[in-house]
């Protein structure tokens, strides 16, 4: 049984297995149970739909890359940074201090 049409077999597959794993989280928590058709049913109306979407959607062209450039003579430049892992519930930032000639004044990582 064929459940998108005209459709790339890799996006069928990751929404069929997507809906599965929907459809048993809902029947675990809320004991809400769905016949096979309905399952189908809202599988192809999820890929339509995404489909529809991922055609008129524009994707942003390539970041380019950014250098970086000194500070004036006899200044210092301050870079600062972040991340945070959800996974993992942990925040990182830091920051880095280079003089005008580009050298390593000074540098922190705090986590």
């Amino acid at each position: 049984m064929q459940v998108l049409t005209n459709g790339n077999r890799k996006e069928e597959i990751a929404i069929t297995i997507w809906a599965i794993w929907f459809f048993r989280n809902k029947f675990l928590h809320k004991r809400k149970v769905l016949s096979v058709e309905e399952v189908i049913t809202f599988v192809r109306g999820y890929g339509r739909e995404y489909r529809e979407l991922s055609s008129t959607l524009k994707h942003p062209k390539p970041r380019v890359i950014i250098n970086w450039y000194p500070p004036p003579p006899n200044w210092v430049k301050v870079n600062v940074d972040a991340g945070f892992s959800a996974t993992k519930q942990k925040a990182v930032s830091g920051f880095i201090i280079r003089n005008d000639e580009g050298h390593l004044v000074k540098s922190v990582v705090l986590d």
